[in-house]
C-alpha cells in the first residue's frame, strides 16, 4: 500500500522568555506574531547576507553553490 508523504516546509524559532526569535531573520516575536511569522517568507539580516563571499548558493545561502534554475529562496 502506498502512501502519499506531504513535504512540510518550517521554521525554527528559539524561545527567549516569553518570545519566540526567528533564527532566518532574527525576528523576535510573541507566541501569536511566530505562528503569523512561521508562514511568512523572510531572509537573513543584512549582517548575515554580507557573509557571503561568492561560495554560497543564491537559492540556498547556507548551502555551498550550485547552478540553480529557481528564485533565490525557493526549491
Amino acid at each position: 500500500m502506498r502512501q502519499d508523504q506531504v513535504e512540510v516546509v518550517a521554521k525554527v524559532f528559539e524561545v527567549v522568555g516569553e518570545k519566540r526569535r526567528c533564527l532566518i531573520c532574527d525576528g523576535v516575536f510573541t507566541p501569536k506574531q511566530a505562528a503569523k511569522h512561521a508562514a511568512t517568507v523572510c531572509y537573513p539580516t543584512s549582517a548575515d547576507s554580507q557573509r557571503n563571499d561568492g561560495t554560497l548558493d543564491p537559492c540556498s545561502p547556507f548551502l555551498p553553490l550550485t547552478d540553480c534554475s529557481s528564485s533565490p529562496g525557493q526549491a
